[in-house]
């Protein structure tokens, strides 16, 4: 695996942790922000599920970008036959990491734009 394929991957993967969390902020954000009260208790859970299901995504994507990078530096010193398989499977894991920047991206455009409307995302 090469450095800038290590550099790339570790990049996509922490614009996509960093969009998760942010995201899941930003929804627990616009029920204290929304211009009526949102009280209802279904939209509240909603609200706090989705949050927590994009929080635990941005733990999980923290994990792969350290987790792969480890794996990387351990065999640049010590395996060169793996090499090959690794950066296979960093390549791999690049496409779906840039994929789900893109998706977590146009997410976070609809809420802020949901916000900016003066409504919570669920209610």
């Amino acid at each position: 695996m090469s450095r800038w394929h290590l550099r790339i991957f570790r990049a996509v993967f922490s614009i996509a942790w960093a969009l998760s969390a942010g995201l899941a902020g930003l929804i627990i954000a616009s029920l204290l922000l929304a211009d009526g009260p949102t009280t209802a208790p279904r939209y509240v859970a909603i609200s706090l599920t989705v949050s927590a299901i994009l929080l635990g995504l941005a733990v999980l994507l923290f994990g792969i970008k350290g987790q792969t990078t480890a794996l990387a530096r351990a065999i640049a010193a010590h395996g060169e036959e793996m090499q090959r398989p690794l950066s296979r499977l960093a390549t791999f894991l690049l496409l779906a990491g840039a994929g789900l920047v893109f998706l977590l991206a146009g997410l976070t455009a609809g809420v802020i734009a949901r916000i900016l409307d003066g409504a919570a995302v669920f209610g």
